[in-house]
């Protein structure tokens, strides 16, 4: 009955938890957000992108149709694997889609969800390595919601890294009991945190390669205050680690056999992405410590510290805030106290664990984060940079999400260091600190950054409607500066889910040209011959898109014998292909 109510109340306490993640993370993003048109509302480019990844994930799932075999980027296949593919994060939308058809109502909710989930399992992972809630509480909000998760959340498979916290657990009980239902479940976890997005699988790799290692170092170097096999001596050392290789042996191949489909398609691709501006995207020391321009404290910092604001763009500004740094500095120096007095067995051996490990992966993180090196000395990012389809890595910065988890690790640490002095003393700091941390993570940008309402238009109805195979909308945007506006149409049509010509991603199809050249040449004699041999037999004109509203074109469209207008709409006409005569 004693295990039956703890075990209650630790459902309780994690639903409490769950629950409150959720309402501090829509509270930190609502200036981010526009909630009085949430089911409508999205900003431009990769949002767009994502909120149609999403929900192609939950129709394929619906439907039965291949995942890879997208409706965009027609006629290549598999279309999917010229962006990424993100099931992930789009597994979790697929209730909510089938109840509403609602990409961006998808979209909205997966994004608050994403940061609500880190907060949680990043406050479970310390609630049991460490004594109180306050730790947790810390650790928690550093990961959900301090400002580099909230400037990038629009990224949603970027900062949904619930998975991480909750592989540590199971590692550390794996490592611990060496029983095959640990190492299942650490499989298990590794896969959906690599099944996000390929910088996420990356991270979890990382993640792992650093405890595996650390863990038996420490082990060794402490070796009376563990569990670990390698402390222990007698017969059975020989049997546990050969258990040990054969668990790690079956975990590894069960995780190449799930993620292999998913990968597959990207390496026949990989050479289709053209070089990536990595450099352009890293990190330097001043992208965690210098305020960002939409810092609600920015001003106040830059006064205090002398620290000039920086720059959003480019994902270069990783703002972990004061408060966060002095109490990850209070966590290092915690760690190397103990490290020093180790050896006597007087303080918990977790600690030790714990508290290198989140400092190793912090220097790892930031290395990998910094990019590639320009010249002189190699850096870390460059074994990613030079690797076959790794290559494809375009933004090193990223890497700030394991700093990010690393410092809400250490800065746990430190608080709880802080709670040693008194509990009423950790009173105060916590009602202190918690405060101040929120006020220095709070974004408050321009008005006219906010999500517009992006309603799409009645034209798609229409197509909805039709016997189409294969759709272009134009003007379109492919290999021009302003390509991230084909996610428009990537977006609209998942009110019909017809193969479309446009398409929005990391990379281009051989065939581009070819096709690029027969739907921007509408509506001349010899765009109909190529969209016929395409079997493209539907145009929408958005004459709106157009500087003159494309009376020309629409003026040439009307009299040609190869198209035929089928339906306007406001300023959007649809054409069909017409056979040739």
């Amino acid at each position: 009955m004693l295990a039956t109510n703890g075990s209650m109340r630790s459902v309780a306490e994690s639903a409490a938890v769950v629950v409150l993640s959720i309402a501090v993370a829509g509270l930190m993003l609502a200036p981010l957000s526009n909630y009085s048109a949430f089911s409508s509302a999205i900003s431009p480019g990769d949002p767009k992108l994502l909120a149609w990844t999403f929900a192609w994930t939950s129709h394929a799932i619906l439907t039965g149709v291949p995942l890879f075999d997208a409706n965009v980027f027609y006629p290549a296949k598999p279309a999917l694997a010229l962006a990424e593919h993100h099931v992930g994060v789009g597994i979790w939308g697929l209730p909510l889609f089938a109840l509403t058809g609602n990409a961006i109502l998808g979209y909205s909710v997966l994004r608050i969800l994403a940061l609500a989930f880190n907060a949680a399992a990043m406050y479970l992972f310390v609630r049991r390595w460490l004594p109180g809630r306050g730790p947790a509480v810390i650790a928690g909000l550093i990961f959900g919601v301090s400002a580099p998760r909230l400037l990038y959340s629009g990224h949603v498979p970027v900062v949904w890294n619930c998975w991480l916290p909750l592989l540590l657990i199971t590692l550390q009980r794996w490592s611990d009991e060496r029983r095959w239902r640990w190492i299942w479940a650490s499989s298990a976890l590794f896969v959906l945190q690599a099944l996000t997005t390929w910088y996420m699988a990356v991270m979890a790799f990382v993640v792992v390669a650093v405890f595996v290692p650390w863990r038996e170092a420490s082990a060794i170097i402490w070796p009376a205050a563990t569990g670990h096999p390698t402390a222990r001596e007698g017969p059975r050392v020989r049997h546990q680690w050969a258990m040990t290789v054969a668990q790690a042996v079956a975990g590894t191949a069960c995780v190449i056999l799930v993620v292999w489909p998913f990968a597959r398609p990207y390496l026949a691709l990989a050479d289709t992405a053209g070089p990536q501006p990595a450099g352009r995207y890293a990190a330097d020391i001043g992208s965690y410590v210098q305020p960002h321009e939409h810092a609600l404290l920015g001003p106040l910092i830059t006064r205090v510290t002398g620290f000039h604001t920086r720059l959003v763009g480019a994902e270069r500004a990783h703002f972990l805030g004061l408060v966060t740094i002095a109490l990850a500095l209070g966590g290092v120096a915690r760690f190397l106290w103990l490290a020093r007095r180790r050896r006597g067995g007087e303080e918990p051996a977790t600690d030790v664990l714990w508290g290198g490990y989140f400092l190793l992966v912090a220097i790892v993180a930031a290395g990998f984060s910094f990019g590639p090196a320009e010249s002189g000395s190699p850096r870390l990012f460059d074994l990613i940079s030079n690797a076959p389809v790794l290559s494809m890595f375009r933004v090193p910065s990223r890497f700030a999400v394991l700093v990010v988890f690393a410092t809400a690790g250490l800065a746990a640490l430190g608080f709880a260091w802080l709670q040693r002095v008194g509990r009423s003393v950790s009173l105060i700091a916590g009602t202190l600190l918690v405060p101040a941390m929120l006020l220095e993570w709070a974004v408050v940008p321009p008005a006219s950054s906010r999500p517009q309402p992006d309603l799409t238009p009645r034209i798609y109805q229409v197509v909805s409607t039709l016997n189409v195979h294969a759709l272009v909308s134009l003007p379109c945007y492919r290999r021009s500066p302003t390509w991230p506006l084909d996610a428009d149409y990537m977006l609209y049509s998942t009110t019909h889910w017809r193969p479309i010509v446009n398409g929005y991603g990391r990379a281009e199809s051989r065939e581009f040209h070819w096709v690029a050249g027969a739907v921007n040449a509408f509506p001349g004699p010899n765009s109909a011959i190529r969209m016929r041999l395409l079997g493209i037999d539907h145009v929408v004109v958005h004459s709106r898109r157009y500087a003159d509203g494309a009376v020309a074109i629409l003026r040439e469209a009307f009299s040609s014998p190869d198209f035929q207008l089928v339906a306007q709409i406001d300023c959007d006409y649809l054409f069909r292909v017409l056979a040739a005569r």
